[in-house]
C-alpha cells in the first residue's frame, strides 16, 4: 500500500484517475480548482481554475488531456489540460452531481444534476 500525503489547502470533494496515464490523479476542490497530481513524483503538475464554486464530480476520458468537472454553480466544465482552457456546458438548473463519458463514443459526455435532469453533450460542437 502506497500512501500519498498531499496538502491541498482546500477540501477535496472528488477524485479521478487518468485512464491513460496511471500515475496522474485529479482532485476536485471546494474552492473550484481541479488539481492534477503525479503520484510517482508526489507533486502537483497542474492546477485548473474554471470556477470559484465547489467541484462536486470529476470524470476523465480516454483522451488523457481532457477532464470534465461538475460544480455547485450548475455548470459542467470540460478542461483541456494541454492548453489549460475549458468549455462551459450550461443546461442544468441545480448542482451537477454526476458525469460519465460514453465508453463507445469518446466525445459524448452525460451529466446529471439535482434538478432531476440528465444531459448528453457532444463536446466536439461546443
Amino acid at each position: 500500500v502506497k500512501v500519498l500525503d498531499i496538502n491541498l489547502q482546500s477540501q477535496c470533494r472528488c477524485l479521478c484517475w487518468n485512464p491513460k496515464e496511471e500515475n496522474l490523479l485529479a482532485c476536485g476542490t471546494f474552492d473550484g480548482r481541479v488539481i492534477i497530481y503525479d503520484v510517482d513524483k508526489k507533486e502537483a503538475t497542474q492546477s485548473l481554475q474554471g470556477t470559484n464554486s465547489r467541484i462536486l464530480c470529476l470524470q476523465g476520458t480516454r483522451f488523457e488531456y481532457i477532464i470534465a468537472a461538475g460544480s455547485f454553480d450548475n455548470i459542467v466544465r470540460v478542461h483541456d489540460t494541454k492548453f489549460t482552457g475549458f468549455k462551459e456546458l450550461v443546461f442544468h438548473e441545480d448542482r451537477v452531481r454526476s458525469l460519465l463519458w460514453s465508453s463507445e463514443i469518446p466525445w459524448l459526455l452525460t451529466s446529471g444534476a439535482d434538478d432531476s435532469k440528465q444531459a448528453v453533450w457532444d463536446i466536439r460542437n461546443r
